[in-house]
C-alpha cells in the first residue's frame, strides 16, 4: 500500500513524495482498590507529504485507505494548492538509512497479561506497607507496541519496531496526593519499590514552613532539574532565536539529546522524516553548539536535520521534539558531594507556577541538609531566567534520571552557586 501512495503521488505530477506510516497496538490495565479495568487500542495510519518542482507541500493523513481514497486525497490536495515559484526542501529528504538500531524492543511484551499486571500490583502493594501512612490509590500500567515505516520517491524504504511500558502510581501521604510514573522499552525495567520510595520521598518533602535561613550551597535533585530544563529545553529548538553571547555555562555542562541511547524512552532508529540522528550536542563542555532540526526548519536556516521532526498530535506536518534530552553526568556520587557541602539546600520538587516577561516562578519543596543527612523540610518559591540557569551550575552528580513525557529527559543532581540561590523567595 505504501508504494502505491508514492505512485500514485508521481501520477499526480509531484516531483517527490514520502510516506510515514505508524500502527500502534495499545493495552491499557487499570487498578483502582479492588476494581480492575482492561482494554485495548489498535491505531494505523499514515502520513504523507507530496512535493511540486517549487513550493510548499501538501499534506494528509489516510488511516486504512482503500486505493480509490488514495486517489482520492491526491487529487483535492492537488486542487487545493498552486504551486509557488520558489524553491522547497524536497532535495533534502533522505536518500538512505544506515542500519543502526538502539536497544528499544523487549521480546517479553507477548507474555505481559493479566496475570502479570497482578503480580505487579502484589510488588506495589508490598513495597507501600513499607512506609508508614502511605496508600495506594490506584494503579495504570500500559504496554505499547509502536511499528514504524518510512519510503519515499528516493528510494528510501525502512521499518522499526518498540516496545514502551508505562507505569503510573497515584499515591496519598499525610492528606497530599501524587502522581508519580516511570517509562521504559523494557518491562524489567518497572521498579516497583523504587518508584513507591521515589513517591514517598517527594511527599515527605512537602512543608507548610518557608525557608528562612541562609545557605551556602543549592542541590537540585534530578525531578526539580527536569521541571527546569522541560520549560527552557524550548529555547533549543530550530526557529527559536536568543542571544548566544550570554549563554554562559561551566565547562563540565554537556546538554545531549540522543535519539539512539539503548532503552531510552525516548530513543528512534530514524524520525518522521527517515533522518537518522546520532548524539547531539546542544552544549558541550560549556559551549552552545545548536538546536535541535527537521528538515524544513533546517532548510530555511542553511542548517542540517538533527533526526528531530516529528508528527506532535495530530499534526500531518513534522515538527520539533526532543528524543532522549539531557544532562550528561559528572565524575562523582552525590553522597560524596553533600559530603564535601557540608551543609546547604537540597531541592526535591519544582514546579512551574507563572511567567512574567523572561522571568520563571517555580514552587516546590527542599529538606535541609547537614553532613549528608537530610533534616527540615521547607517550602520554597524560586524565580529565574533561561540564562541564570546555566550559568550558576558548579558541579554534576554522577547519577541520573530519566523522567517520561511526550519526549524522555534526564538529569544527575546539579549543585547551584550563591547567585542562584539569591533566587530564592
Amino acid at each position: 500500500m505504501l508504494d502505491f501512495i508514492i505512485k500514485t503521488g508521481l501520477s499526480n505530477g509531484f516531483e517527490v513524495v514520502d510516506v510515514f506510516r505508524k500502527k500502534t497496538e495499545q493495552k491499557i490495565f487499570e487498578y483502582l482498590v479492588d476494581f480492575n479495568a482492561y482494554h485495548q487500542v489498535f491505531e494505523d495510519g499514515s502520513f504523507v507529504r507530496a512535493f511540486w518542482s517549487t513550493g510548499e507541500p501538501i499534506g494528509f493523513y489516510l488511516s486504512n485507505p482503500s486505493e480509490s481514497d488514495i486517489k482520492k486525497a491526491f487529487f483535492f490536495g492537488a486542487s487545493k494548492i498552486f504551486p509557488e515559484k520558489k524553491k522547497n526542501y524536497s532535495h533534502l529528504l533522505p536518500k538512505k538509512i544506515v542500519s543502526i538500531n538502539p536497544d528499544i524492543f523487549d521480546n517479553s511484551y507477548y507474555n505481559i497479561d493479566e496475570d502479570e499486571f497482578l503480580n505487579l500490583i502484589e510488588r506495589i502493594n508490598d513495597a507501600v506497607l513499607m512506609f508508614p501512612k502511605l496508600r495506594l490509590i490506584k494503579v495504570v500500567f500500559q504496554k505499547l507496541l509502536n511499528k514504524s515505516y518510512i519510503i519515499n520517491s528516493f528510494g528510501l524504504n525502512s521499518k522499526y519496531k518498540k516496545t514502551i511500558f508505562k507505569l503510573n502510581l497515584s499515591l496519598i501521604h499525610n492528606g497530599n496526593l501524587i502522581d508519580i510514573n516511570e517509562t521504559s522499552p523494557y518491562f524489567s525495567n518497572m521498579d516497583s519499590f523504587r518508584l513507591v520510595t521515589r513517591a514517598y520521598n517527594i511527599l515527605n518533602s512537602f512543608s507548610d514552613k518557608h525557608v528562612n535561613k541562609k545557605y551556602d550551597y543549592m542541590v537540585l535533585s534530578p525531578e526539580s532539574v527536569i521541571s527546569i530544563l522541560r520549560v527552557f529545553s524550548q529555547e533549543f529548538k530550530g526557529g527559536i532565536r536568543f542571544n548566544k553571547d550570554k549563554l554562559l555555562s561551566p565547562s563540565l555542562l554537556n546538554l545531549v539529546d540522543n535519539s539512539l541511547l539503548d532503552r531510552g524512552a525516548g530513543s528512534v532508529c530514524f524520525d518522521d522524516e527517515g533522518v537518522q540522528s546520532k548524539e547531539f550536542y546542544i552544549i558541550r563542555k560549556g559551549v552552545y553548539q545548536g538546536n535541535i532540526q527537521n528538515i524544513e526548519n533546517a532548510f530555511k536556516e542553511n542548517q542540517y536535520s538533527t533526526g528531530n521532526g516529528f508528527r506532535i498530535k495530530d499534526g500531518v506536518f513534522p515538527d520539533l521534539r526532543f528524543t532522549n534530552l539531557y544532562i550528561k553526568p559528572g565524575l562523582y556520587p552525590i553522597n560524596k558531594i553533600l559530603y564535601s557541602l557540608d551543609k546547604g539546600l537540597i531541592v526535591s520538587t519544582l514546579k512551574l507556577r507563572e511567567k512574567r516577561g523572561d522571568v520563571f516562578y517555580f514552587s516546590g519543596f527542599a529538606y535541609d541538609f547537614k553532613n549528608n543527612e537530610m533534616k527540615d523540610n521547607f517550602k520554597i518559591e524560586m524565580r529565574m531566567n533561561f540564562f541564570d540557569f546555566f550559568k550558576n551550575i558548579v558541579q554534576v552528580s554522577k547519577e541520573i534520571k530519566f523522567f517520561y513525557s511526550d519526549y524522555n529527559i534526564g538529569s544527575p543532581y546539579l549543585v547551584m552557586n550563591n547567585d542562584f540561590l539569591m533566587k530564592i523567595n
